[in-house]
């Protein structure tokens, strides 16, 4: 349970360290974009942290996996579920059984709709109007005052 708590929170020190710089940005830059998309990365990764907890807390959280495979296989399904989940796939392969897997497969559904529709779209709006404002302001500009500072 160590590992998994440590690897927990070097991930979300990291997606911390995105988000602050992602906060003091002024424009919307292709770096921010970026610094978006792998804030979600990151969290499916926590997720499967949390998953990984939640089967060694409760032995048999999961149906799907087979215990007797090494960690690392299991640890490799539930990031697999993770990220099926966040997507809201569903394949239906690895389900929840426990009440804290589910819940927390509910949360993160919700987490990987919101953020998606919500702040991925938002940000790219934005990205999308500044590169639209931007031209149009190059082409009400003349011609001689387009390569001036």
């Amino acid at each position: 349970a160590g590992s998994e708590a440590a690897d927990m929170l070097m991930l979300m020190i990291a997606i911390w360290g995105i988000q602050n710089f992602m906060w003091r940005q002024k424009r919307v830059t292709r770096d921010l974009i970026s610094g978006a998309i792998c804030i979600y990365m990151l969290a499916g990764l926590v997720w499967s942290d949390a998953y990984s907890l939640c089967e060694i807390f409760r032995n048999g959280s999961f149906s799907g996996i087979d215990l007797g495979e090494n960690v690392f296989a299991i640890r490799g399904a539930l990031t697999y579920f993770s990220y099926v989940t966040m997507l809201t796939v569903g394949y239906g392969d690895i389900l929840p059984v426990s009440y804290m897997a589910r819940s927390l497969s509910i949360l993160q559904g919700l987490f990987g709709q919101m953020y998606l529709a919500v702040f991925i779209a938002g940000i790219l709006g934005a990205f999308l109007s500044q590169q639209n404002l931007g031209s149009a302001g190059r082409e009400q500009q003349g011609p001689d005052e387009i390569d001036r500072p």
